[in-house]
């Protein structure tokens, strides 16, 4: 064989080699044996704690505080193996193998030349499914074999959004029948904006809200994206007074999401009055409506009027009181006693018999504030598995 021949031959070869695989890719860690931890070290402490032990934890001011900034997912550490230098290399996640299933994670960084990347917000209790794509320097797109690992099964499932405080999502919780509420479908957190700068809790110094300036968005554009285009939120329902929002009239994330505003009410009282019983109503009325899930809901902080709302959706479900108190609990804010918090437990009472579940007390009030049977009925059937 000539000298030419050769060369051409080494060059099929060559070709034949990329057009049939020019580097490949291998998954390294988590493994399918790896259970991975969502919390940060103190919140994880405090969530596996007894409910006698965490109300100690949580009277202890210093111990509390900690635990306020402790509300974000620990972002995971996700590493590869390639032969060669991938560009634009792209992390893909599901509840399947298919790869059918949104795992509403949050891809925080890629370091491509590394082989790592920080990942957070993946659902709780659950076997996630993942794989690496990358470009070759051939140009062809390579896929790593499919991998998995499994979340660990602790509530609440803290989300990270960035911009924003004390996100989390509402769903996981088992109830007293052995039934669980579907994750991804409700959101809590603290406001997507601040307050307009003209409000005032001091009611004599208020001014016309329609004069007012509306407060600066905090939720940043990948908080934004990570919303709308990963969890797919359609509705975020404000609980804020009509002098906090001022003259919004849309959502922070866009005209993509339906911004619905319903002055409401808190733990101590007011939800147990008639103002606060129509305010109820017209919420609940949202949650029963197939349509406007995925829901976000918040005030300002996500802590009274959002944490009320959460416990009247959650404790009609059946979630166990001492899991409801957890829901509160997570908060921490500074001024959290547990008088308040009993104030919206014990507000119940009359509207059952002693020993009936708090779910059929929380059922009778609904029922008192205006909403049907129903739209109860439709409520469960969309959230519960």
């Amino acid at each position: 064989m000539k000298k030419k021949d050769f060369k051409n031959l080494f060059l099929i070869l060559a070709l034949v080699f990329v057009a049939t695989g020019c580097c490949s890719i291998s998954l390294v860690s988590p493994t399918k044996d790896d259970v991975i931890v969502q919390h940060p070290k103190e919140m994880h402490e405090f969530l596996q704690l007894a409910s006698a032990p965490r109300r100690d934890y949580f009277n202890d001011k210093e111990k509390r505080a900690v635990l306020y900034q402790r509300h974000q997912s620990v972002p995971t550490t996700f590493s590869w193996k390639s032969d060669v230098e991938l560009t634009d290399v792209n992390l893909e996640f599901a509840l399947d193998e298919n790869f059918t299933t949104n795992a509403q994670e949050l891809v925080v960084s890629v370091d491509a030349a590394a082989k790592t990347a920080q990942v957070c917000n993946f659902q709780a209790g659950k076997t996630v499914y993942w794989r690496v794509k990358g470009t070759a320097p051939c140009g062809k797109t390579v896929t790593s074999p499919v991998g998995s690992f499994k979340t660990e099964d602790m509530l609440p499932r803290q989300i990270t959004l960035p911009g924003v405080d004390n996100v989390r999502d509402l769903g996981g919780w088992k109830t007293v029948d052995g039934r669980r509420m579907k994750q991804g479908l409700i959101f809590r957190s603290a406001g997507l904006n601040l307050d307009s700068p003209d409000w005032t809790w001091d009611e004599a110094k208020r001014i016309d809200p329609k004069k007012s300036r509306i407060g600066e968005t905090v939720i940043k554009p990948e908080g934004i994206n990570y919303f709308v285009n990963k969890v797919g939120i359609k509705t975020e329902l404000d609980l804020r007074w009509d002098g906090e929002v001022a003259t919004m009239s849309e959502s922070p994330m866009g005209k993509a999401v339906k911004w619905i505003h319903i002055p409401s009410y808190d733990y101590y009282g007011p939800i147990f009055q008639e103002k606060g019983m129509k305010a109820v109503r017209d919420d609940f009325r949202l949650f029963a409506d197939k349509k406007n899930y995925p829901i976000v809901f918040h005030c300002i902080a996500g802590a009274d009027r959002t944490g009320t709302l959460s416990y009247i959706l959650c404790g009609l479900l059946g979630v166990p009181e001492d899991n409801l108190r957890k829901d509160w609990e997570v908060t921490a804010r500074d001024y959290f006693k547990y008088e308040n918090y009993d104030t919206i437990s014990l507000g119940f009472d009359k509207y059952g018999e002693p020993g009936e579940p708090l779910s059929v007390k929380i059922q009778k009030f609904l029922l008192t504030c205006g909403v049907t049977q129903e739209e109860i009925d439709a409520f469960k059937a969309i959230i519960l598995e």
